[in-house]
């Protein structure tokens, strides 16, 4: 029986779930209104509700500045000048990138996903049509900003 609890109590210490700082309401509320400032676009890079790899942090940059750690079901609220710009995605096991080209007064939208990896969960990042990913934001918390 005693083994029993030290088996429960060590797969718990074991066990968790990635978390990062959230955003404020305020941040929330500047970032569903889907308006970039004059002369920027503004980039989301969005990590939905998912069971595999929850428990794993996914940090994610734009243009190699890191812009935030991703839990599932957040999102990170950037804007940026127009241009070449890419988005990148990192774990233990991988990096992903993608580049694209923002232009002023337009939304982007990136969808970070998770698989599995030989030791850890690997993360691609894929751009994510508007309709679905104005949905994700408002159901998603927004990262505090670094």
């Amino acid at each position: 029986m005693k083994t029993d609890y030290l088996t429960i109590a060590c797969c718990l210490l074991l066990t968790g779930c990635a978390t990062v700082p959230m955003g404020t309401e305020a941040e929330k509320q500047t970032a569903v209104a889907f308006t970039p400032p004059p002369g920027t676009a503004n980039v989301y890079i969005i990590r939905r509700e998912a069971y595999m790899g929850g428990a794993i942090l996914a940090t994610a940059s734009v243009d190699s500045q890191m812009a935030g750690g991703l839990q599932t079901g957040s999102f990170i609220y950037k804007t940026v000048s127009p241009g070449s710009h890419t988005v990148s995605v990192f774990s233990n096991e991988n990096q992903c990138s993608l580049p694209f080209s923002a232009e002023a007064g337009k939304n982007y939208f990136f969808d970070v996903q998770s698989a599995m990896g030989w030791v850890s969960a690997r993360f691609v990042i894929h751009p994510m049509p508007e309709a679905d990913a104005k949905e994700a934001v408002e159901r998603c918390k927004i990262t505090a900003h670094l």
